[in-house]
């Protein structure tokens, strides 16, 4: 049965959810290029979600989102400007603040099938997230998580699409603005066996089938053909409970699809 999250599940969930966008370009000495546009800046959201550990707030998303962007950087380029983005839920308004990314004190693991990152906060950040909006994931929302084939549980993925967002950058008084357009869908994805060629590590590899064709978002449908740029973004578990309350736990981490 088709994933049917209520708007106010789903406004929930997306609280949790902050977005990293940026601006980066090539210049010389640091790199060469052919032409103009080989200096033309670029400009790029990641998904990335709230957790907070005891009295720290950290950013959690896919490795391999924070390797290619260290990757980039090497290869001669220099970001111009970057932030965090908050408000994604229902009826809230979208907010940024500046966030120097390549600053930020930040661990992340992309090998031996393990991929997942995380971003320390700088309280001045956390202040403006929780002005936003964001609420962080807790340990209850990471333990105690039922078994995933359980008939009453279902799975969605959260995230910032390529699709859904339109990041642009503008002109504006003699420096650089990020223009964005985004929406974060529910994604319903099905527990399913691992492929041979996933690496499954002790068991702790999530895998699912994605029926990117169609998402949730704010009670409508929208066409998702292709889950590009939502790797970082949570995987919940969610369960109805008796009252038709709803309760949800973090599952896992997108990484990768075949």
């Amino acid at each position: 049965m088709p994933l049917q999250l209520p708007k106010n599940v789903h406004s929930a969930l997306c609280k949790h959810i902050v977005g990293i966008s940026w601006v980066d370009a090539k210049t010389d000495p640091d790199g060469s290029g052919s032409s103009v546009s080989d200096y033309s800046p670029e400009s790029g959201c990641l998904t990335a979600f709230a957790l907070r550990v005891s009295d720290f707030w950290f950013l959690a998303t896919a490795g391999h989102v924070l390797a290619g962007i260290n990757k980039r950087l090497s290869l001669g380029r220099r970001r111009i400007r970057s932030q965090v983005i908050g408000g994604f839920a229902s009826g809230a308004r979208i907010l940024s603040s500046p966030f120097e990314l390549d600053k930020a004190h930040v661990q992340y693991e992309d090998a031996n099938g393990a991929d997942y990152g995380f971003i320390l906060l700088h309280a001045f950040h956390v202040r403006g997230l929780i002005a936003d909006g964001v609420e962080p994931l807790r340990q209850l929302h990471w333990t105690n998580i039922p078994d995933s084939m359980d008939q009453k549980i279902q799975h969605a993925l959260l995230g910032l699409p390529d699709q859904a967002q339109e990041v642009r950058m503008t002109e504006h008084n003699g420096g650089g603005r990020i223009n964005l357009n985004i929406r974060i869908p529910s994604i319903p994805v099905y527990p399913a066996a691992c492929p041979p060629e996933v690496s499954v590590d002790n068991g702790k590899r999530f895998c699912a089938q994605v029926p990117v064709a169609k998402g949730r978002f704010d009670d409508k449908s929208i066409s998702v053909t292709d889950i590009a740029g939502m790797s970082g973004g949570p995987i919940f578990a969610v369960r109805r409970r008796q009252d038709n309350s709803f309760q949800y736990w973090i599952r896992a981490i997108q990484s990768s699809w075949i």
